[in-house]
């Protein structure tokens, strides 16, 4: 007689963080693992995940390049943003930002600061590739 190994070989924490990192809903893990859409749901909510399934994911979590990341900050404490103005001039600086980058990419030139109306350093941006 062979002793099923009780273990869980995956936790849901794990899986659900897995499927995060390889930015995929339940529907695309269903399609790409050959599951039904209802068996990788179950996982989802705590079931009982096949060693065979989590040994794939791990393999496929580990293979995949983290997805770039853009951050962007700005302070609104200052005289550019005052009263009817902040939505004006939050607007001005994210037009300029994606013109920038629309037109020049993330470039070195670029050094990542946002500036008011009026040349005050106001936020910053990066771009992690």
């Amino acid at each position: 007689m062979t002793k099923r190994n009780t273990k869980q070989a995956m936790s849901v924490t794990e899986f659900r963080a897995t499927l995060k990192r390889l930015g995929w809903t339940y529907h695309d893990a269903a399609e790409q693992l050959g599951k039904s859409f209802s068996s990788v749901a179950k996982y989802g909510a705590g079931a009982h995940i096949p060693t065979p399934i989590a040994k794939l994911l791990r393999l496929l979590s580990q293979t995949k390049p983290e997805p770039p990341t853009f951050a962007l900050s700005i302070s609104t404490a200052n005289d550019a943003f005052e009263g009817d103005w902040l939505s004006t001039e939050l607007a001005r600086i994210l037009r300029t930002l994606a013109s920038r980058i629309e037109h020049d990419g993330f470039t070195t030139a670029y050094d990542g600061k946002l500036r008011d109306i009026n040349g005050n350093f106001v936020g910053e941006f990066s771009y992690i590739d």
